[in-house]
């Protein structure tokens, strides 16, 4: 009676992951029919803390489970994990702190405040505070000396600005091209990410089956001459002939205005005229879904460490209202991946998702944008944690140093 079985009509290597992402976990069908619609506010599972109160707009409090199963810390990691102390807890029993708290506080500035005053154990730097945190990719030397730590992390994500394949003049790859080639990334990278990013050259994340530091995007080099001549070929030389495509933006927020107004501004220097569409998030999702977007902006974050996750945004068999929000259509590309499906991780399946990602970079149906770096500062008494997107129940490995708090908790920040 507590059995799942699934049967699987074709192969399905990415299935394991599934039982692992918050979206397709299994659950108790009797709490589903006794909480019906509002079954999400009342979390019933088998994971290694409880929900103990739940103040809306304010905080989560996780107690201890101290039914769940035998878990135990592990005793092996990455390379770098032993020598920075990581591993320490090895063999103790999961979890191991009694409470977790859960602060929601909207406002940067009060996060800030409070971390400063030691009442946050760990705090995401937002893209404002980072200058003042993070001195040339290492932390300050003043909150270097109040034993603050400083994590970051490579997102398994990807930004990138996507053209609607489906219109009529972006249909042409050499249009989309030019303006790949407009667009200079490493002044973006360095104006709107404080440089706390890693350029992107096709859509695989590091760390991800496929992925290749040595990649170099022919098409992502700020080159206008060269932009400029795709544009003759394509029959619009200096843009004439061109209409004026709307460029849909998710947010009215200052840093996202910018980013628009810039690459506004990168198009016209070929002769590309854009125009900047606010949106909110529901009116963007509806254009996207309906094909009704030009040139938007957009990031996807991976839900599994599979590079499949990311390939399938261009599954012809995706396209909006699926994921495939550029509408790209490629036999060759379907062909590949198609036949990547059928294989388990090893030589043959990493070379197929190479193939695609090549494939990819000639077609530019993206402006593959950055892979975003986490922010995170924490306070030297707590133990064991680590930035990782992919797991979500990260809080059963934490620790706290009691001592170590009390003996800092007055030296503020």
């Amino acid at each position: 009676s507590h059995t799942l079985k699934i049967l699987l009509k074709v192969p399905n290597y990415q299935i394991i992951y599934h039982f692992a992402n918050a979206a397709t976990v299994a659950v108790p069908q009797e709490a589903v029919e006794h909480y019906g619609a509002e079954f999400f506010s009342h979390a019933v599972g088998t994971g290694p803390y409880i929900v103990k109160e739940w103040l809306r707009n304010s905080k989560i409090v996780l107690e201890k489970n101290n039914t769940y199963r035998p878990v135990y810390y592990p005793d092996d990691g990455e390379s770098s994990d032993r020598e920075s102390g990581l591993l320490k807890a090895s063999g103790s029993a999961l979890p191991i702190v009694q409470n977790i708290i859960l602060h929601e506080i909207s406002e940067e500035q009060p996060q800030w405040l409070l971390f400063q005053k030691r009442e946050l154990d760990l705090w995401q730097v937002s893209k404002d505070y980072q200058p003042q945190i993070v001195e040339n990719g290492v932390l300050a030397a003043h909150y270097k000396k109040k034993q603050v730590v400083l994590d970051l992390a490579i997102s398994p994500d990807i930004t990138y600005v996507g053209f609607n394949t489906e219109n009529e003049f972006l249909k042409n790859k050499k249009i989309r091209q030019a303006i790949a080639l407009a667009y200079d990334q490493e002044i973006v990278r360095k104006k709107f990410y404080n440089s706390l990013v890693v350029r992107a050259h096709g859509p695989l994340p590091p760390t991800f089956e496929g992925y290749r530091k040595e990649l170099k995007n022919p098409y992502q080099s700020a080159n206008l001459e060269k932009a400029k001549e795709l544009l003759t070929e394509a029959g619009f030389p200096g843009g004439k002939g061109l209409p004026i495509f709307k460029f849909e933006m998710t947010s009215t927020h200052t840093t996202a205005r910018q980013m628009a107004e810039f690459f506004k501004e990168q198009s016209l220097q070929i002769g590309v005229r854009v125009q900047l569409q606010p949106n909110t998030w529901p009116q963007f999702s509806e254009k996207i879904k309906n094909k009704k977007a030009d040139i938007f902006e957009m990031a996807w974050n991976g839900d599994y460490p599979d590079a499949e996750n990311f390939l399938q945004l261009f599954y012809s068999k995706n396209v909006s209202p699926g994921p495939n929000s550029s509408n790209f259509v490629n036999a060759e590309f379907d062909a590949l991946y198609e036949q990547a499906l059928k294989l388990p991780q090893g030589l043959a399946r990493t070379s197929l998702y190479q193939k695609m990602e090549d494939l990819l970079i000639e077609e530019t149906p993206w402006i593959f944008n950055f892979h975003r770096t986490l922010v995170f500062v924490k306070q030297p008494w707590l133990k064991n944690q680590k930035n990782d997107q992919m797991i979500m129940d990260v809080y059963k490995y934490y620790d706290v140093d009691l001592g170590l708090k009390k003996s800092l908790a007055k030296d503020v920040l």
